[in-house]
C-alpha cells in the first residue's frame, strides 16, 4: 500500500492574494504523477497558512485548499486528509497582546510555567482563526487532542499510520530568536506508547528553533519515535537521513517556502510516495519558475523508514545488551521487556553543589562525569542509557566494565577498548577515524580498577589523549573510602560528580504507570478510572511493603516488587499479605546466588537464628570471629555449615554486606523479616513472650513497630493482636472519640456556615506531583532515642502521638493481612480501636482548642499585627478567625483521611459498613466516606448524598466532606458527570473543565 504525499509550507496568505489561488491547479497538476502511484493522499501543510493569523486570510485558504483536493480527485479518487500545523504567523500577533506578551517573558525567565495550563491557553488565543480553520479542513476524529498536540491514527491496509502535529508555535512572538522556544514535551510521552507501524510527526520550527531546556528531550523523543519529520519556517528544501543509536532511520524534510518572504528567492513545495509495507520512501522537489512549477532533479531521490547502516551502526549484539533490563522480568502485557519499556530517569545529587538533577537535565558533550551509587541504583543502565543519548548526538561511546580489566596499566586499558569496539560496532575501523571530540568512554565498576591505582596515570592520560567525553560510574562506598587518597583525588578532580538518589514518591508513581500504561497497548482495553485504580493499588502496596526505609526504594526493588504483584493471584495475596512480597525479595536473591529450593528450608532457619544472635549481642554488626562462633553453635544444634561457603553465599545473595571488617543485615527488611521468624517460631518461650509485650507496650519506635509487624506477617496469635489493640486503646485513653455530633456543636461558631468552592480548571497530573513532593517533605520521623520511655525531650503526648499512628498502622495492615481468618466479632472489636484512637486523638485537640478559645484567638491577632500593622482591627479578626477555622478542618480532614488509609481495603468493606450501620457517629461516617474518596474507584454517590443532606446543619463535619470531596475531584481522573454529581453535594462550583492530558501523560 502506498501513501502520496503533498508537503506545503509557509504559504503566507495575504487577504490581495489571489494569484496563489490559480496556482492551485498547477500546484495539484504538478503532484499528478505522484499521486497516482498512491492508494491514498496526505496533503501536509507545515505552518504559516495565514500571513498574520486573522479570519479573512483563512476564507482565502480554504478555497485554496479546497480548488487543490478538487483538481486531484477528479484525477483518481481515492482518500485525501488534511494535516496542519500551526506557525508563527499563524498567531494573530497585532495589535499586540500586553498580556500575552508579559506570559511569555515569564515562560522564558522560568520554563517550568510552560506547563500550566492556564498559560498555555492564553498563549495559543493567538491561534484562534488556525484552529478553527484546520478543524474545518480536518474533520477526522482526533486520536489525541490539546492545546499543544493533536494525534491522529490512520489505517492503511495492514499498518497503521500516527500523524503528530506539534504546535511549536504557541508562544511566537513577532521578533522570533532561534534558542528561544519551550515545549513541554514530557507532558506528552505517553503518546508514544501503543502499536503502530509508522509516525508522520508534523512540526514548524526546525530543532535549532528551541531552548536547550527543551531541545535534547524533545530532540531524542521525536527523533527516536518518528519515521518521517516534516518542518517549515527554513523557507529550504532541506533532507536528511538520521540513524539512531537502535540502527533505525528517521527522515527529516524541511520544506521550501510556497510564498517566501523575500523577492528572488527560491518559491516550491515537496512530495513524497511511501510504501508503507517495504518502507521505501522516494522523494521530489518542485520549484516554481516563470513556466510553472518543475521537478528540481537534485532533489529527486529515494530513502528507507527501516534500517541503514551507517558507519558507527551499533551491532545488533551490542543493542540487545543495552535494551536488556538487567532483571528477568515480564510485563503483564509482554514477555520480552527492553529497557525503553521500564526506563525512568533518576534523580541525581549534584556533590559539587549540593542540588538535584535528573538524569535528564544532564548534557554529558564533552563533559567529565563521576556518577556513584549504592548497590541496585541503576548506575550500568543509566550508563547504557548515556550510550544512547551520546550516539544520537554523534559522539560515538565505548562502553567498559572495568572488570573485565585485569590489569591497571594503559595497556590492558587499550586492549579492552579495541575488543569492546568490535563487539560494539559494527565497522570498528571507523571508529579510528574520529576525532577527539567525537569519541566517548563510559568506565562502568571502575572500583575494580581504581583501588588499584599503581598505573591509573597512564589509563587516565590515554583516555584525557583519546576522548573528549569521559563518564565513570563508581560504587559511592569506594568513592567516600577512595577519595581520601590524594592520589585518588587526582584523577578526579576535573569530574563534575553524581550520586543517584533512591526513586521518591514521584519516580516511583512515574515506573509504576509506565509498568502498567503497557498493557494498554493492545486496544486500550480498560477506562481511565480502571487504569488510575491500579496504579494506586500497585502504588499503595509499593508504598506499604517499603515501609520506612525497610526496602530501599531502587528501581530493582521495585520492579521485583511490580513484577510480583503481577505474577501473584488474588487468592495468594490474600492469604500471604505483604509477608509474601518480603519473602519473594529474600527467595530471589538467595536463588541468584545458587541457593537451591531444597535448602531454603535450612538457609530460613539459619537466618532467623542469626538476625536472633545479632540482636541478643545488640549489636547491629559482627566481625567474621563472632559469625563463625554463631556457625559453629547452629551446626551442633542443627546441621553442619561450612562457614566460609555459607558466609560468600550471604554476600553475594546481599543478604549480608561487608563493610570495614565487619558484617551486617544489608537491608533493614532482612533483619526484620528473619527476627520476625525467630519470634514466631519461639512464640511460646518466656523471653520471647516477654519482648513481644515489651514491643507491644511501646510501639512509638520505629524498631518495635517494626518486630510486631514482621512477627504478624508469619505468625498470627490471637494474644499478640490482642495485645496490640489494648495497648492501642490506653493512647490518650481519658478522651472521648469525637463522633462529630452533639460532641463539636462548640464549633460550629468558629467554623461559621460553609461557603461554596469554585474550581475553574484542573491539572490533575500536576496535583498529584505536587501532592507527592509535599508529603516527602512532612514525612517526619523523629529518632528513635527521641522517643524513649522516660525521654526528657517529648512529653507523654507526643509519645502517645507516635505509638497511636504505628500501633494503628500495624493493627490496620493485620486486619488487612488476615481479614480471611480473624473472626467477624475479634474483626469488629480491632476494627472499632483502629477508628477510635484517632479519633480519641481528635477530642484531645479539640478540647486543647477549646480550653481557651479567646486567649488563642488574641495570640493569632497579635502575631498578624506584628506581621502586618497596616491591618485593621476588624481584618485581624477575620484573619484570625478563618486561620483557626481551617486548622481545626485541616486537622479534622487529616486525621479522617489518615484513619481511611490504615483501614482502606476492598477486604474490609463489609466490615466497614457494619461498624457505620450500627450506630449514627458521623465520624465513622466521614471514614467511610473517605475510604472511597481518598482512592481512584468510583465513589458510592448516592451514600455520599444522603450524608451531605444529614450534615447540613453540622458545619465542621459537612466543611470536613467538602473538603474529602475536593481532594477527590483534584487527584483523580474522575469523569465529568461523577465530579459535577460530587461538587453538586457539598457546594464545590465546578465550571468548565478544559481538555487536559490525560493519566497517560506528564
Amino acid at each position: 500500500m502506498t501513501v502520496s504525499v503533498l508537503h506545503l509550507s509557509d504559504i503566507h496568505i495575504k487577504t490581495d492574494d489571489t494569484h496563489l489561488l490559480l496556482e492551485a491547479d498547477e500546484i495539484a497538476a504538478s503532484f499528478f504523477e505522484v499521486y497516482r502511484s498512491s492508494d491514498r493522499c496526505m496533503i501536509i501543510v507545515t505552518g504559516d497558512v495565514a500571513y498574520g493569523g486573522i479570519e479573512e486570510e483563512y476564507d482565502l485558504a480554504k478555497v485554496f485548499f479546497d480548488k487543490i483536493k478538487e483538481s486531484l480527485l477528479k484525477e483518481k479518487e481515492i482518500p485525501i486528509d488534511f494535516f496542519l500545523a500551526p506557525g508563527n504567523h499563524d498567531c494573530k500577533l497585532v495589535p499586540e497582546d500586553v498580556i500575552r506578551s508579559t506570559v511569555i517573558a515569564a515562560i522564558h525567565s522560568e520554563n517550568s510555567k510552560a506547563k500550566d495550563p492556564d498559560i498555555v491557553e492564553k498563549c495559543v488565543s493567538a491561534q484562534k482563526f488556525f484552529i478553527k480553520f484546520s478543524d474545518k479542513l480536518n474533520p477526522n476524529i482526533k486520536f489525541f487532542k490539546d492545546p499543544l498536540w493533536e494525534e491522529y491514527e490512520i489505517q492503511e491496509g495492514s499498518k497503521v499510520i500516527r500523524v503528530s502535529i506539534i504546535n511549536a508555535s504557541w508562544m511566537s512572538v513577532l521578533k522570533e530568536r532561534p534558542g528561544t522556544l519551550v515545549y513541554p514535551i514530557e507532558n506528552y510521552e505517553h503518546l508514544f506508547q501503543g502499536k503502530y507501524d509508522h509516525r508522520f510527526t508534523l512540526i514548524h520550527h526546525p530543532m535549532n528553533w528551541y531552548c536547550q531546556d527543551t531541545y535534547h528531550n524533545f530532540r531524542r523523543l521525536i527523533q527516536q519515535h518518528s519515521s518521517i519529520v516534516f518542518s517549515g519556517h527554513e523557507h529550504s528544501a532541506l533532507t536528511s537521513n538520521i540513524t539512531t543509536s537502535n540502527n533505525t532511520s528517521t527522515l527529516f524534510f524541511e520544506g521550501k517556502a510556497l510564498a517566501p518572504h523575500s523577492m528572488g528567492s527560491e518559491a516550491g513545495f515537496s512530495a513524497l510516495l511511501v510504501d508503507v509495507d517495504s518502507g521505501d520512501v522516494r522523494y521530489c522537489s518542485y520549484t516554481r519558475t516563470s513556466e510553472g512549477y518543475e521537478k528540481d532533479s537534485a532533489y529527486d531521490h529515494s530513502a528507507s523508514l527501516y534500517e541503514k547502516s551507517s558507519p558507527h551502526s551499533i551491532t545488533d549484539g551490542f543493542i540487545h545488551e543495552l535494551k536488556d533490563p538487567g532483571a528477568s522480568l515480564s510485563l503483564p502485557s509482554k514477555s520480552q521487556v527492553s529497557i525503553s519499556d521500564i526506563f525512568i530517569s533518576p534523580e541525581l545529587d549534584c556533590l559539587d553543589t549540593g542540588k538535584s538533577v535528573s538524569l535528564d537535565d544532564i548534557d554529558p558533550v564533552g563533559k567529565k562525569i563521576l556518577i556513584t551509587g549504592d548497590d541496585q541504583t541503576g548506575k550500568t543502565k543509566t550508563l547504557h542509557n548515556l550510550y544512547f543519548t551520546l550516539h544520537e548526538r554523534e559522539v560515538y561511546p565505548i562502553y567498559i566494565d572495568c572488570r573485565n580489566i585485569k590489569r591497571s596499566t594503559s595497556n590492558s586499558m587499550r586492549k579492552a577498548i579495541l575488543k569492546a569496539i568490535e563487539h560494539q560496532y559494527k565497522r570498528p575501523e571507523k571508529l579510528n577515524l574520529l576525532r577527539k571530540s567525537n569519541k566517548a568512554i563510559l568506565l562502568d565498576n571502575y572500583e575494580e580498577i581504581g583501588a588499584l591505582v599503581k598505573g591509573l596515570d597512564s589509563i587516565f592520560q590515554y583516555i584525557n589523549d583519546n576522548y573528549g567525553t569521559v563518564i565513570i560510574a563508581c560504587n559511592s562506598m569506594f568513592i567516600t573510602a577512595s577519595i581520601a587518597s590524594s592520589k585518588q583525588r587526582s584523577y578526579l578532580i576535573d569530574f563534575k560528580s553524581y550520586k543517584i538518589k533512591d526513586f521518591g514518591c514521584n519516580l516511583r508513581y512515574q515506573l509504576i504507570k509506565k509498568w502498567h500504561l503497557h498493557e494498554y497497548e493492545d486496544g486500550h482495553a480498560q477506562t481511565e478510572q480502571e487504569f488510575e485504580n491500579k496504579i494506586h493499588n500497585s502504588e499503595k502496596t509499593i508504598t506499604t511493603v517499603l515501609g520506612k526505609n525497610l526496602v530501599p526504594s531502587r528501581p530493582l526493588y521495585l520492579l521485583t516488587l511490580l513484577q510480583s504483584s503481577s505474577s501473584q493471584t488474588k487468592e495468594e495475596l490474600s492469604s500471604s499479605g505483604m509477608s509474601y512480597y518480603y519473602q519473594f525479595l529474600i527467595t530471589k536473591s538467595l536463588d541468584e546466588a545458587g541457593v537451591g529450593q531444597g535448602s531454603f528450608d535450612v538457609m530460613f532457619n539459619y537466618l532467623s537464628h542469626l538476625a536472633w544472635f545479632y540482636r541478643d549481642q545488640e549489636c547491629d554488626s559482627l566481625d567474621e570471629s563472632e559469625l563463625n562462633k554463631f556457625n559453629k553453635q547452629f551446626s551442633d544444634k542443627f546441621t553442619t555449615i561450612k562457614f566460609e561457603q555459607q558466609l560468600g553465599t550471604l554476600i553475594k545473595a546481599k543478604i549480608l554486606i561487608y563493610n570495614g571488617g565487619f558484617y551486617s543485615f544489608a537491608y533493614p527488611y532482612i533483619k526484620f523479616f528473619f527476627l520476625g521468624k525467630y519470634f514466631a517460631d519461639h512464640i511460646e518461650d518466656e523471653e520471647i513472650i516477654s519482648i513481644i509485650n515489651q514491643s507491644c507496650e511501646n510501639l512509638s519506635t520505629r524498631d518495635n513497630s517494626n518486630i510486631i509487624l514482621f512477627l504478624t506477617h508469619h505468625k498470627n496469635s490471637d494474644w499478640v493482636v490482642d495485645s496490640i489493640s489494648d495497648n492501642l486503646s490506653n493512647c490518650y485513653y481519658d478522651y472521648s472519640p469525637i463522633e462529630f455530633n452533639s460532641d463539636t456543636i462548640c464549633l460550629n461558631d468558629i467554623i461559621g456556615s460553609v461557603s461554596e468552592v469554585v474550581i475553574s480548571d484542573l491539572n490533575v497530573e500536576e496535583n498529584k506531583k505536587q501532592q507527592r513532593k509535599r508529603s516527602e517533605e512532612i514525612d517526619y520521623e523523629p529518632k528513635e532515642e527521641q522517643l524513649d520511655k522516660g525521654s526528657e525531650e517529648y512529653n507523654r503526648s507526643i509519645d502517645d502521638l507516635f505509638k497511636l499512628l504505628r500501633s494503628s498502622e500495624v493493627l490496620g495492615q493485620i486486619l488487612k493481612n488476615y481479614f480471611g481468618s480473624i473472626t467477624r466479632e475479634k474483626k469488629n472489636e480491632y476494627l472499632t480501636e483502629t477508628v477510635n484512637a484517632p479519633l480519641r486523638l481528635l477530642g484531645f485537640f479539640i478540647s486543647e482548642i477549646m480550653k481557651d478559645p479567646d486567649n488563642l484567638a488574641h495570640q493569632i491577632e497579635s502575631r498578624l499585627t506584628e506581621m502586618n500593622s497596616s491591618l485593621s482591627k476588624a481584618e485581624v479578626k477575620e484573619i484570625s478567625a478563618q486561620f483557626i477555622s481551617e486548622i481545626i478542618n485541616i486537622t479534622c480532614t487529616g486525621l479522617i483521611s489518615k484513619t481511611a488509609e490504615v483501614i482502606g481495603s476492598d477486604k474490609l468493606k463489609e466490615d466497614i459498613d457494619f461498624l457505620v450501620g450500627r450506630s449514627d457517629n458521623n465520624a465513622y461516617k466521614l471514614i467511610q466516606a473517605a475510604v472511597s474518596l481518598i482512592s481512584p474507584s468510583k465513589p458510592p454517590i448516592e451514600t455520599l448524598k444522603k450524608l451531605a443532606k444529614s450534615l447540613q446543619d453540622n458545619p465542621l463535619a459537612f466543611k470536613v466532606l467538602q473538603s474529602l470531596v475536593l481532594y477527590h475531584i483534584h487527584m483523580f481522573h474522575t469523569p465529568e458527570s461523577e465530579k459535577q454529581a460530587l461538587g453538586h453535594l457539598v457546594k464545590v462550583n465546578l465550571k468548565p473543565i478544559h481538555l487536559r492530558p490525560s493519566i497517560k501523560g506528564n
